[in-house]
C-alpha cells in the first residue's frame, strides 16, 4: 500500500514538473534582438535626447514596436529592439541599411552598414529602394499634400493649389533629400522652390512668408495643423504613397517582423494608431453624437469629429440628414407674377380709357388735327407690346414645352412697329405738308400713303419674325446650374432659347433702331411746328425716355445674369414703362389742350384756317431764320433783293389759275393739315387757300399787294398781308406760278 502511494506521488510530481508555468515558459521561449535606428519625423517617430546621453523615443512607429512585442509573446518569442538615433535625412538614413555600402552612391563603410538591422522610418516604397534594400510590408498609406499659413497678418499672395503658385510666381517650401521632393519638382517644374533641411525649418519659412505653400507628407502636415490653428492643410493631394521600413538583406529572423506588421494591420492596431495621431475616431456609420447615440442617415450623412451628423450633399438636410431638399427650379414667384399682371391691367385700363375718351371727343378740332386714326393705332401697338409681359410669365417646371416662347418676340416687335411706325408716318405727313406750304409748293400726302408706310414697317418686322419662327424657333430649355458631388441636380433654370438667337434679335434691333433714328430726325426737323398739329416734341421726349430706360435696364440685366426672378422684374418694368410713357406723353398733351384750352374747338372754319396759317407762318419764319444764319451776309442781301422782285411779280402775275368770287376776290389752294370732317367728306377734299382781294373789291384799299417777307415779320398775326387763310371744300385745285420761288425759304 505504501509502495503504491509512493509510486502515485512520484508520478504526480513528474506530471507537475512537465506542465509549463509562467516561470518555466519564460525560461524556455526564444529571444530575438533587432538593432534599429530611429529617424526623427513627428508624428511617425520622435527622438529626444535626455541628460546623460540617453534618448527617449516616441510616435507612431514606437507604439507599433511595442505592439509587435506583444505579438511576439503570443508566438513564444521575446523580442528586443536596440534603438539609436539615425541621421536626420531620409537618404542618409536609408544608406545605413542599403546593400551598396562602400560605393560612390553610398559612401558608408561595410562595418557601419552592418551595425543596423532595421531603419525605423516612414519610407515611401519605391522601385529604387526595393532594389537597394529589403522593404517591410506597408503599414500605412499617405499622399503628398500642401499646407498654407492662414494668419490674418499674412501679406504674401494667398494661393491654395500648386497650379496657382506656379501661375502667380509664389514660392513653395520643400524639404530636401526626400522622395516627395523629387516627385513635386518633376510634377511642377515651373514652381519656384525654397529648400529647407527639416520640417520645422520649412514651417518657420512658411510663417515668415518666404513661401506660400509647404509640400510634404499629408499625414505629417495634418499632425502639425492639428496643433497649430494658423496652419491649414489644403484639399490638394496627389501621388498616393505606401509607408514601409527598410531592412538589411542579411538580417536573420526578419520574417517575424513582417508577420507582426501584417498582424498589426489585420487586428486594427494600425487603425487605432491612425486615430490616435492623425484623426479623431468617428462614430460608426448611421450614428452621431458625442457618444454615438444619435441617428445619422447612413446614405446621406456621416458624423464628424465632434459627433455632428454632416450631410454629404446639400440635397439633404435635417439633424439626421434624412430630409430631401427639393430641386430649386428658379421659377417666377407668385408675387412677381401678380405684380406683372397688375402692370398689364394698368396699361390696358389707361389705353381703354383713352379710346373711350377719343370717341366722346371725336368732334374736337384738336383731336381731328392730331389724326385720330393714327392715335388709335398707337394705342393698339402699346396694348400689343404690353401683352409681352403676360407671355413672359408663362413657364414650365420641367422641360416644356412652353408655347408662349415665340409669342414674346412677336408681341413686342409687332407692338413696337405699330406704335412707332404710326408715330413716324404721322410726323412725316405733317412735316411734308408744312414744309411744302412754307416753300410755296403743292404737296399732297394722302392718307393711304401714310398708312402704307406704317404697313411697310410692320411687314418688315413680320417677315423677320416669320423666318425666325420657321427656321429657328424659340424652345423651352431647362439647364442644370448646380449639382452635388454625386451628380444630383440641386438647382436649374428654364429659358426660351434657340441656336442663333443673336442673329434674330440683332436683325430686329437694327430695324427698330433705324426706325427710331429716322423718327428722331423728323422730330428734330419738325421742332418748329406747334404741338397742336404735331406731337414731335412729345414723341422726342418719349423716345429719349425709352432710350434712358434701355441704357439703364440692359446693364442691370447683364449684372443680374442668371437670376431669373430679378431679370424678369427688370424686363417687365422696361416694357411697362416704355408703353406707359409713350401713351402718357402723346395723349397727356392732347388731353391738356382739349380740356384746358377749349377755345380752339369753338371757333369756325375761318378761325381754324387762320390758326393753321399762323402755324405755317411760324414754321416758315423759323426755317428762314436758320437758313439766313447759315449763309453769309452778302448772300442774304442778294436773297432779299431777288425775293422782293419775285413777290412783286407775284402780285401781278396771271399764271395762277384763279377761282373768282364776287365777295372775296381770287384764291389759290394750299394743302390742309387737318383731317376731313364728316361734312367735308360728303362734298370733297378739304383744302387751304390763300385769298387775294380783287381789284374790284370794295375792301381793296391799296393797288399793291404787301410783301410776304414784310408780312411774316410779325408771327402773332393770323393773316398774311391782305391774304387770309380760309378752309373750303372744292373739287379742283391748282397751285402754279410759285415754281420760280426759292424753296430754301
Amino acid at each position: 500500500m505504501r509502495l503504491s502511494l509512493l509510486l502515485l506521488s512520484t508520478l504526480f510530481l513528474l506530471l507537475e514538473a512537465r506542465r509549463p508555468n509562467a516561470r518555466q515558459f519564460n525560461s524556455t521561449m526564444e529571444e530575438i534582438t533587432f538593432r534599429g535606428a530611429v529617424l526623427h519625423a513627428p508624428p511617425f517617430a520622435t527622438v529626444e535626447e535626455l541628460p546623460g546621453g540617453a534618448y527617449e523615443y516616441g510616435g507612431v512607429q514606437i507604439d507599433l514596436l511595442e505592439s509587435m512585442k506583444q505579438f511576439a509573446l503570443e508566438d513564444n518569442i521575446l523580442v528586443n529592439f536596440d534603438l539609436r538615433p539615425s541621421p536626420p535625412q531620409y537618404g542618409a538614413a536609408f544608406n545605413l541599411v542599403a546593400n551598396d555600402c562602400n560605393t560612390t552612391d553610398n559612401p558608408n563603410t561595410v562595418e557601419a552598414c552592418n551595425e543596423i538591422d532595421i531603419m525605423v522610418a516612414n519610407f515611401y516604397s519605391t522601385p529604387s529602394r526595393a532594389l537597394r534594400s529589403e522593404l517591410s510590408p506597408s503599414w500605412m498609406r499617405s499622399t503628398i499634400s500642401t499646407m498654407k499659413y492662414t494668419d490674418a497678418s499674412k501679406t504674401l499672395r494667398d494661393v491654395t493649389t500648386m497650379e496657382q503658385a506656379a501661375g502667380f510666381g509664389v514660392p513653395v517650401c520643400l524639404k530636401t533629400d526626400t522622395f516627395y521632393a523629387g516627385v513635386v519638382a518633376a510634377k511642377f517644374p515651373s514652381i519656384i522652390f525654397v529648400s529647407c533641411g527639416d520640417q520645422d525649418i520649412c514651417i518657420s519659412k512658411l510663417k515668415a512668408q518666404e513661401c506660400g505653400l509647404y509640400a510634404s507628407d499629408e499625414l505629417q502636415l495634418r499632425f502639425r495643423a492639428a496643433n497649430d490653428n494658423t496652419l491649414s492643410v489644403t484639399p490638394e493631394s496627389f501621388n498616393t504613397q505606401y509607408i514601409t521600413w527598410a531592412f538589411k538583406d542579411s538580417t536573420p529572423n526578419i520574417r517575424w517582423v513582417k508577420k507582426w506588421i501584417y498582424q498589426a494591420v489585420v487586428n486594427t492596431t494600425m487603425d487605432q494608431l491612425y486615430f490616435k495621431y492623425f484623426q479623431k475616431e468617428l462614430c460608426p456609420v448611421g450614428t452621431a453624437g458625442e457618444s454615438c447615440e444619435l441617428k445619422c442617415d447612413p446614405d446621406h450623412g456621416e458624423a464628424d469629429e465632434s459627433g455632428l451628423c454632416v450631410c454629404k450633399s446639400t440635397k439633404y438636410t435635417g439633424d439626421d440628414c434624412s430630409i430631401e431638399v427639393p430641386e430649386e427650379k428658379n421659377l417666377i414667384s407668385a408675387g412677381l407674377k401678380a405684380m406683372a399682371y397688375l402692370m398689364v391691367a394698368c396699361n390696358y385700363i389707361v389705353i381703354l380709357g383713352l379710346v373711350l375718351w377719343m370717341i366722346l371727343k371725336k368732334r374736337s378740332h384738336q383731336i381731328r388735327l392730331s389724326q385720330p386714326f393714327f392715335l388709335l393705332l398707337v394705342l393698339l401697338g402699346c396694348a400689343i407690346s404690353t401683352s409681352t409681359i403676360w407671355a413672359m410669365t408663362q413657364e414650365d417646371p420641367g422641360d416644356g414645352p412652353v408655347r408662349a416662347c415665340m409669342a414674346v418676340p412677336w408681341l413686342y416687335s409687332v407692338g413696337f412697329s405699330i406704335t412707332f411706325g404710326c408715330l413716324f408716318a404721322k410726323i412725316r405727313r405733317v412735316y411734308l405738308i408744312f414744309k411744302s406750304a412754307a416753300d410755296f409748293r403743292r404737296s399732297k400726302v394722302t392718307f393711304g400713303e401714310t398708312c402704307s408706310i406704317t404697313a411697310a414697317v410692320l411687314l418688315l418686322d413680320v417677315t423677320i419674325l416669320m423666318i425666325w419662327s420657321i427656321v429657328d424657333p424659340l424652345q423651352w430649355e431647362r439647364t442644370v446650374t448646380s449639382i452635388d458631388k454625386f451628380g444630383v441636380p440641386l438647382s436649374s433654370e428654364g429659358i426660351c432659347n434657340c441656336q442663333h438667337w443673336e442673329v434674330w434679335v440683332g436683325s430686329i434691333s437694327l430695324l427698330h433702331g433705324g426706325l427710331l433714328a429716322i423718327a428722331c430726325y423728323l422730330c428734330y426737323q419738325s421742332r418748329d411746328i406747334p404741338t397742336k398739329f404735331s406731337e414731335g416734341k412729345y414723341v422726342s421726349i418719349a423716345m429719349f425716355s425709352n432710350l434712358q430706360i434701355f441704357v439703364v435696364g440692359l446693364p442691370i440685366l447683364i449684372i443680374l445674369g442668371s437670376d431669373s426672378s430679378a431679370g424678369f422684374f427688370v424686363r417687365t418694368v422696361i416694357i411697362w414703362m416704355n408703353d406707359l410713357v409713350v401713351v402718357v406723353l402723346i395723349f397727356g398733351n392732347l388731353i391738356y389742350h382739349v380740356h384746358f384750352h377749349p377755345a380752339f374747338d369753338r371757333v369756325d372754319k375761318e378761325d381754324v384756317s387762320r390758326e393753321i396759317g399762323s402755324a405755317i407762318q411760324q414754321f416758315s419764319l423759323a426755317k428762314k431764320e436758320r437758313s439766313q444764319r447759315s449763309s453769309s451776309s452778302s448772300e442774304q442781301e442778294k436773297e432779299k433783293s431777288r425775293r422782293s422782285a419775285k413777290i412783286a411779280q407775284f402780285g401781278t402775275s396771271s399764271e395762277f389759275k384763279m377761282n373768282s368770287r364776287a365777295s372775296t376776290g381770287s384764291r389759290f389752294e394750299m394743302p390742309s393739315v387737318a383731317e376731313e370732317s364728316d361734312e367735308d367728306d360728303a362734298s370733297g377734299s378739304a383744302s387751304m387757300h390763300f385769298t387775294v382781294p380783287n381789284k374790284d373789291s370794295e375792301e381793296k384799299k391799296d393797288s399793291t399787294v404787301p410783301s410776304v417777307a414784310k408780312a411774316v415779320k410779325d408771327v402773332s398775326h393770323t393773316s398774311w398781308g391782305d391774304m387770309e387763310f380760309k378752309s373750303e371744300s372744292i373739287q379742283s385745285t391748282s397751285f402754279k406760278g410759285l415754281e420760280g420761288l426759292d424753296n430754301n425759304n
